[in-house]
C-alpha cells in the first residue's frame, strides 16, 4: 500500500507542467551596458494587448479625458555633437505638464487696462479708501505683468483671479472635486503675500522684499469652477507688486509618462536584481528659463523626476528627481539622467506573475515635494534600462 501511494505521489509529480525558470548565467544578464528596453522607444504607445508607454492618470477615475501632459515628436533627430552613448539618429520627443491657465504670461492682456482676468475688491473686515490701482503693465517682471498698488497701511486689499482654466475633453472647464496648485512670481514690497483658495480667510506666503519670488499655492480645499482665487495684499507700507508668470496645475491626478513591464517584454525575462533606469534630457529651446530676463511661457524645467517601482508595492524599488548643475543653464546638452536600485537590494521580480511586473516613469517635475508640481517641459530620448548582476557596476 505503501509502495502504491510512493508511486502515485510521483506519478502525480512528473505529471505536473514544469515551471521556466531563467537561466542566471545567460549572456545578456552578464551585460550590464545592454538595454533591455530598447524594443519599447518613445514612439510605442501602451495598448490593451502590448506593453508601452502611457500617461499614469489615463488609468485613474479621476480622470476626464484631458491631456494634462504631452509627450510629442518634435520631428528632428538629437543630430550631430551627440555625445558618447547617443546616437545621433535618435528621435527627439518633447516631454510636458499643460498649464491650465491661458496666457500665463499675460502678453496678451492690453498695457494700461485692469486685466481681463483681474478684479478688486475690499476684506469685508477691511473696507479700503481709496480703492488700490490695478493695471497690466508693460515694464514688469518679464514684459507684462499685473501690477498692484495701494496707499492705505495697516489693511487689507482682495485682488480676485479669475483662473479661466482651459478647458477639459468633457467641456466642464475645471473639475468640482479636484485640487490645484498655483504657482505665480510675485515682485513685492512688503515681507508677505497673503492668499485664498476660498475667497474668505487668507494664509500667508513670506517672501524676500523687493526680490522676484516663486510662490508655491497648494489647494487645501476643493476648486469651485465657478469661483475666484482671492490674493489678500498688505498689510505693511505702502504696497506695490507684480505678478507674472503664473502656472496651474492640477494636483488630484499622477503626472508621469510611464512604462510597464511584463515577463514576456524580455528575452530572456526579467530575474530579480539591480536595475538602472535611465533617459536622455536636454533643454527644450522652444521655452524658456522662468528665471531669465526675458522669460516667457512655456517654461523650461529644471527637475525631472525618475522611478523605477515593482507593480503593486512602495517598497523595492527606487525614486529620484534630479536637477542640473546649474540652475540657470539647465540641461544645455544632451545629459543622461538615471535612477537606479541601491547597491546591496533588488527589484524583487515575481516568475509566476502574467501581468506587469515592474514600472518605469519620468515626470518633468518635482513629484516627491509638497509643493514642487510646476507646468514645464524638457526634451527626451533613448529611455534605456541596464541590469547589473554584479557589485560596483
Amino acid at each position: 500500500m505503501t509502495a502504491l501511494l510512493g508511486a502515485a505521489v510521483l506519478a502525480a509529480g512528473l505529471s505536473m507542467p514544469a515551471c521556466t525558470v531563467p537561466d542566471p548565467f545567460n549572456a545578456k544578464y552578464l551585460d550590464p551596458a545592454l538595454n533591455w528596453i530598447s524594443d519599447f522607444g518613445l514612439d510605442k504607445p501602451r495598448s490593451e494587448t502590448a506593453s508601452g508607454w502611457a500617461f499614469d492618470y489615463e488609468a485613474s477615475a479621476d480622470w476626464d479625458g484631458f491631456d494634462y501632459m504631452r509627450l510629442e515628436a518634435t520631428g528632428s533627430s538629437v543630430g550631430s555633437g551627440a555625445v558618447t552613448g547617443l546616437a545621433e539618429s535618435v528621435a527627439v520627443y518633447r516631454l510636458s505638464i499643460e498649464n491650465l491657465l491661458s496666457d500665463p504670461d499675460m502678453e496678451g492682456e492690453t498695457v494700461g487696462a485692469p486685466g481681463a482676468r483681474w478684479s478688486v475688491d475690499h476684506d469685508p473686515a477691511q473696507p479700503l479708501q481709496p480703492d488700490p490701482s490695478i493695471t497690466i503693465v508693460a515694464a514688469g517682471i518679464h514684459g507684462n505683468s499685473f501690477s498692484f498698488t495701494r496707499d492705505q497701511v495697516g489693511q487689507y486689499a482682495r485682488l480676485l483671479l479669475s483662473p479661466d482654466l482651459r478647458n477639459t475633453a468633457s467641456g466642464l472647464g475645471p473639475q468640482a472635486g479636484s485640487i490645484y496648485q498655483i504657482n505665480l512670481l510675485c515682485l513685492d514690497d512688503s515681507l508677505s503675500l497673503s492668499y485664498s483658495l476660498d475667497g474668505i480667510s487668507p494664509q500667508f506666503a513670506s517672501i524676500l522684499a523687493n526680490t522676484v519670488s516663486d510662490i508655491r499655492i497648494q489647494s487645501q480645499a476643493f476648486l469651485d469652477p465657478a469661483q475666484d482665487y482671492a490674493f489678500y495684499f498688505g498689510p505693511g507700507g505702502t504696497q506695490a507688486a507684480l505678478i507674472d508668470d503664473i502656472r496651474i496645475i492640477r494636483r488630484s491626478i499622477p503626472l508621469a509618462l510611464s512604462l510597464d513591464q511584463s515577463l514576456s517584454d524580455a528575452d530572456p525575462s526579467y530575474i530579480s536584481g539591480r536595475y538602472v533606469f535611465s533617459v536622455w534630457v536636454k533643454n527644450d529651446e522652444t521655452a524658456s528659463y522662468l528665471f531669465a530676463a526675458s522669460a516667457q511661457a512655456p517654461y523650461q524645467t529644471r527637475r525631472v523626476s525618475l522611478e523605477i517601482r515593482a507593480k503593486g508595492r512602495t517598497d523595492g524599488g527606487a525614486i529620484s528627481v534630479l536637477n542640473p548643475a546649474d540652475e540657470a543653464s539647465g540641461w544645455a546638452q544632451w545629459t543622461k539622467l538615471s535612477v537606479e536600485i541601491p547597491q546591496g537590494e533588488k527589484l524583487a521580480i515575481d516568475q509566476t506573475e502574467t501581468t506587469a511586473i515592474f514600472s518605469l516613469k519620468i515626470s518633468p517635475t518635482d513629484i516627491l515635494s509638497s509643493d514642487g508640481l510646476d507646468a514645464a517641459t524638457i526634451l527626451i530620448a533613448q529611455p534605456e534600462l541596464t541590469f547589473h548582476l554584479k557589485s560596483g557596476e
